[in-house]
């Protein structure tokens, strides 16, 4: 993981709270911060920090959703900053009502319960043959729902779908990357992967996810799909990998949507091809037809 931090004082142009408050408007935290963390788990966890102040006995790194204070290099306080108008609260129960309630049924191809994730694999694929993955991720670790989401798709490109039950909202990164790690080391020694073309894809949290592992694990990833969900601002960085591919699944509704697009310049800045794709709907998992759309645009760079 290639992380920097700058030991220099860093001077904000905007008072913090103002800062604070514009910023938490678009962060969904991927990662949790606890007491007791080391100074390195809270960096990694958050990655830079957008203030910090250091005194002879304590350190405090600011964040757009919180304040940690450290002691001796470990967490002994965290005050969070919650705006009422988009709390994390708010925002995890919208995300749980669109993701809800999804069954798998009468699927053409074999469907695998490992424990800790679901694998799909469509029917007939020709033996000898290695073939693309998608990793799929859900903010409530709904892994049914990301079959019943991906299936079709799956069937048409004869794609293999992982999808993920123990990737939450608020997991640790570090244990989201073992987790993912772990996954795709198993399902490469049970099914007909190619490691080359692998695809991370999620709705909200499970889409900002795609992009930190896209961003600290990047031998691991070909593309991304990211249905309305953003790059964490303070992963924001010069050290960004360079020459992959992501597809955005936006609704001009949704309070990620300039957010997207920010991301949208950012990753073309690093030498990213991107893929645009809009629907009605908000803050939602995109229709199964916007799926297709997207997969259709990425086969073809893969």
């Amino acid at each position: 993981m290639r992380l920097h931090f700058s030991g220099t004082n860093i001077r904000l142009k905007l008072p913090f709270v103002m800062i604070a408050t514009m910023m938490l408007l678009a962060v969904c935290r991927v990662s949790a911060v606890e007491r007791g963390d080391s100074r390195q788990a809270v960096l990694a966890e958050k990655g830079p920090p957008l203030g910090r102040m250091e005194t002879a006995s304590a350190e405090l790194l600011k964040y757009a959703d919180m304040s940690v204070k450290l002691q001796q290099g470990r967490v002994v306080a965290i005050q969070r900053s919650i705006a009422p108008a988009q709390s994390a609260t708010a925002i995890a129960t919208r995300e749980e009502k669109a993701v809800e309630g999804s069954v798998v049924a009468n699927l053409p191809g074999t469907l695998s319960d490992a424990g800790a994730y679901l694998v799909y694999r469509p029917a007939g694929l020709p033996a000898g043959k290695r073939y693309p993955l998608v990793f799929a991720l859900s903010p409530t670790g709904d892994a049914p729902s990301l079959i019943s989401t991906w299936s079709a798709v799956a069937d048409k490109h004869r794609w293999i779908v992982v999808a993920s039950k123990e990737f939450k909202r608020g997991n640790k990164l570090s244990a989201s990357f073992a987790h993912i790690e772990a996954t795709l080391q198993e399902v490469g020694r049970s099914f007909p992967v190619d490691h080359h073309r692998v695809i991370f894809a999620g709705f909200a949290d499970g889409g900002m996810a795609a992009h930190a592992i896209a961003q600290f694990r990047p031998d691991c990833v070909r593309a991304i799909i990211v249905n309305t969900a953003m790059i964490q601002p303070s992963f924001l960085a010069d050290d960004y990998p360079l020459g992959k591919t992501a597809v955005f699944l936006a609704s001009p509704t949704d309070f990620r949507f300039n957010d997207m697009k920010r991301d949208r310049d950012f990753l073309e800045n690093r030498g990213w091809k991107t893929l645009w794709v809009e629907f009605a709907g908000g803050h939602s998992v995109a229709p199964v037809d916007v799926y297709e759309q997207a997969a259709t645009l990425l086969a073809k760079t893969l």
